[in-house]
């Protein structure tokens, strides 16, 4: 019955339909995949297939949580997260608030340039040991470092990430950023800092941003 309902509101409303799956594709929650080739170029060109894919020249920086906790607490959890981009270094910081009845243990990833170095990691101000790192290479042939480590959020409490790193690029080369969004995660507030500029957003989808 349902689907019957389904087809038949499609074949009303085609329009309607065809601009909800561009929205649900554009903020991640409809992903494709496809062994055809052809079927397959088509997906990445519309960034429907979920790759890594760096849009531009610049920064590139994709956060990616894993609930490893036994429990739903991701559910209730809202972030906040501020890119401030000096010529010296980058400094990424999450404010993890933690609204559920259970602690939020957080597997925290961060894909970002390849030449990038880690400078150091802070949780509440303490630096943290524990670093898993490792250099990866997708099918495409582009490469990444990938950064995870452990971020734990207490029953209605928050948790600040710090993570300070130094790119190789040239400031000027640094005011291109791309920011890859974690598909299944709500729209997130975001703030970037580019020496005196600032830019703020909610990250919905994939975005690229420009400083002059």
């Amino acid at each position: 019955m349902f689907k019957f309902q389904f087809i038949e509101s499609m074949k009303k409303n085609p329009q309607k339909f065809i601009a909800l799956g561009q929205e649900l594709i554009k903020s991640k929650e409809l992903q494709f995949y496809s062994r055809n080739q052809e079927i397959a170029a088509i997906l990445d060109h519309w960034q429907a297939d979920g790759s890594m894919k760096n849009g531009q020249a610049g920064l590139y920086y994709f956060l990616v949580e894993s609930n490893v906790g036994i429990n739903k607490a991701n559910r209730l959890v809202n972030r906040q997260i501020t890119i401030n981009i000096k010529q010296e270094q980058e400094t990424i910081n999450i404010n993890f608030q933690n609204a559920n009845q259970y602690p939020y243990v957080n597997y925290q990833r961060l894909y970002t340039n390849a030449d990038t170095t880690l400078l150091n990691i802070k949780i509440n101000g303490q630096k943290v040991e524990e670093i898993d790192q490792r250099i990866m290479t997708t099918k495409n042939g582009q490469t990444w470092q990938e950064i995870g480590f452990l971020v734990p959020v207490l029953t209605n409490n928050s948790s600040n990430v710090e993570i300070n790193l130094a790119s190789k690029l040239s400031i000027d080369e640094k005011k291109e950023i791309f920011i890859q969004k974690q598909s299944g995660l709500q729209a997130t507030d975001y703030i970037i800092n580019y020496q005196d500029q600032s830019k703020s957003f909610k990250l919905s989808g994939d975005q690229s941003i420009n400083f002059n």
